[in-house]
């Protein structure tokens, strides 16, 4: 065990965190927040995978109070991240396309843990034709990192 207290800034790991934000732009104001806003939702969808996971093993359970609360709490996470939704609205278009051309390809609808949460939930089908290049350039979460799919209410009895 160390000797070193633990701090907000050691226990959150606050330094590292401030540094993952890189824009690829060389001064477009609005990338930093367009990254934080995306870093942020990834955050998020961490938390509602482990909260669903949470939930599976509690309707397993027949925990239905216990059930109800972590299906709130997912809610209340989901309108907060269609919130963020307002604070990405402040970019305009234009502001958007100034660094839009670096990002490549890459687009939301590659996030693993945002499609893992769509299983999770039950979806069974893949997204329209016009969404399939994106789905397919989806990259595979390490096998350490991948939390259990099962949609909910289907778990193995």
């Amino acid at each position: 065990m160390s000797d070193k207290a633990v701090t907000y800034i050691s226990y959150l790991k606050v330094d590292e965190l401030l540094e993952l934000q890189k824009p690829l732009s060389d001064g477009e104001h609005d990338e930093m927040l367009f990254i934080i806003i995306h870093q942020t939702y990834e955050l998020w969808f961490k938390q509602m995978l482990h909260e669903v996971a949470a939930l599976q093993r509690s309707l397993e359970a027949g925990e239905t109070h216990r059930s109800l609360a972590l299906l709130g709490r997912v809610r209340t996470i989901m309108k907060t991240c269609v919130g963020q939704i307002d604070i990405l609205e402040t970019m305009t278009p234009l502001q958007f396309n100034s660094f839009r051309g670096r990002l490549s390809s890459s687009s939301g609808f590659q996030s693993a843990q945002f499609r893992e949460f769509e299983a999770v939930l039950g979806r069974s089908h893949p997204w329209p034709r016009p969404m399939a290049y994106a789905a397919a350039a989806v990259p595979p979460r390490s096998s350490s990192s991948r939390r259990r799919s099962t949609p909910l209410g289907r778990g193995q009895r």
